[in-house]
C-alpha cells in the first residue's frame, strides 16, 4: 500500500506541476480546439449533403443541420441498407439509434487521439531524465514508482482534456444544430470521449515506454512516431506472413488498434474485454520501458 501511495503522490505532483507550468492548459486547449474543429467540420459536411438531397427532391432547405440525416437514419428502408452494408448484425445493433453526427465525430476522434497523445506525452520521461529533474524523485521513490506516477499523471491530464473537448464539441453542436437532439448528442459525446480515452491509454503506455529508452525529448518523439508507424504496419504485415505462419494473425493483439472494435460495442462484456486488453497493452509497453530504464545511469 505504501508503494501505491507513492505512485499516486507522484501522479498528483505531476498533474499539479502541469497546471502550474501551463502544460495542462495547453493540452486542454489543444484537445478542445481539435474537438471543435472536428464537430464543426462534421456538421458542415452533413449540412452540405442534406442540402444536396433536399435540392434533388425539390424540397425547401432545412434550417437544422442533421435533422434530415436523423430522419433517414430512423427510416426502415435506410435501416435495411445500413444493415446489409454492416453485414454483421451485432455491429449494426450497436450503432443503430446513435446520432449519425456523433458517430462521425467518434470516428474522427478515434483516429486523431493517438497523434494528440503522442504530442502531449512522448517526450515527458526523456525530458525529465535529460534535465536532471528526475533525480529529485528518484531519491524518494523507486524508478518503477516514479514511472507509474508520471504515467497516471499524464493519463489524468488527458482525461480532463478530453472531457473539456467533449464539452467544447457539445457547445459547437448546440450552436450549429439548434435545439435538435442536444441531449442525445451530449450523452453520445461523453460516451465516445470516455471510449476514446481508453484507446488513448494504450498509446500512452507505448509512447511513455519508448520515452524511457530515449536520451532526449526530441529523440523520444521520433521513437514514438516510428512506434505509431510500426503499429499501423503491423496488421498488414501479419496478413502477408499468415500464409506460412498460421499463428501470425494472433499477434495482432499486440497493437492497440486491434481492440478498437470492442470499444464500439454496446455489449458490456465486449467493452470490458476491450478495456482489459488495452490496459494490459499499456502496462506491458510501459513496463518494457521501465525494465530498460532500471539499467540506465541517471
Amino acid at each position: 500500500m505504501a508503494s501505491v501511495s507513492r505512485v499516486f503522490r507522484v501522479a498528483f505532483v505531476e498533474l499539479s506541476a502541469a497546471v502550474r507550468n501551463r502544460r495542462a492548459v495547453v493540452t486542454t486547449l489543444l484537445f478542445a480546439a481539435v474537438a471543435v474543429a472536428v464537430m464543426y467540420g462534421t456538421i458542415s459536411a452533413f449540412a452540405a449533403m442534406e442540402q444536396e438531397v433536399l435540392r434533388g427532391l425539390g424540397l425547401p432547405p432545412s434550417e437544422n443541420p442533421g435533422a434530415v440525416t436523423m430522419t433517414l437514419w430512423k427510416s426502415k428502408p435506410f435501416t435495411r441498407i445500413i444493415s446489409n452494408l454492416a453485414g454483421n448484425s451485432l455491429v449494426f445493433a450497436d450503432i443503430a439509434g446513435r446520432h449519425p453526427i456523433v458517430l462521425a465525430y467518434a470516428l474522427f476522434i478515434f483516429h486523431i487521439v493517438p497523434l494528440l497523445t503522442l504530442i502531449v506525452s512522448a517526450p515527458r520521461v526523456a525530458s525529465d531524465l535529460r534535465s536532471g529533474a528526475a533525480r529529485y524523485w528518484l531519491v524518494r521513490v523507486t524508478r518503477t514508482e516514479w514511472s507509474f506516477g508520471l504515467f497516471f499523471g499524464e493519463a489524468l491530464m488527458i482525461a480532463v482534456a478530453m472531457l473539456v473537448g467533449a464539452a467544447a464539441a457539445w457547445g459547437t453542436a448546440a450552436w450549429r444544430l439548434g435545439g435538435a437532439d442536444l441531449l442525445l448528442v451530449g450523452s453520445g459525446l461523453l460516451d465516445w470521449s470516455a471510449r476514446a480515452w481508453v484507446y488513448a491509454f494504450a498509446w500512452l503506455g507505448l509512447f511513455m515506454g519508448l520515452s524511457h529508452i530515449a536520451k532526449s525529448g526530441g529523440k523520444a518523439t521520433a521513437l514514438a512516431v516510428l512506434g505509431m508507424m510500426g503499429a499501423a504496419a503491423w496488421t498488414p504485415m501479419l496478413r502477408n506472413v499468415s500464409e506460412w505462419l498460421a499463428w501470425a494473425p494472433h499477434l495482432d493483439i499486440l497493437v492497440p488498434q486491434s481492440s478498437i472494435g470492442l470499444l464500439w460495442r454496446r455489449s458490456l462484456p465486449a467493452f470490458l474485454l476491450g478495456v482489459v486488453q488495452l490496459s494490459a497493452l499499456a502496462f506491458t509497453y510501459l513496463l518494457a520501458g521501465v525494465a530498460v530504464f532500471r539499467r540506465r545511469d541517471v
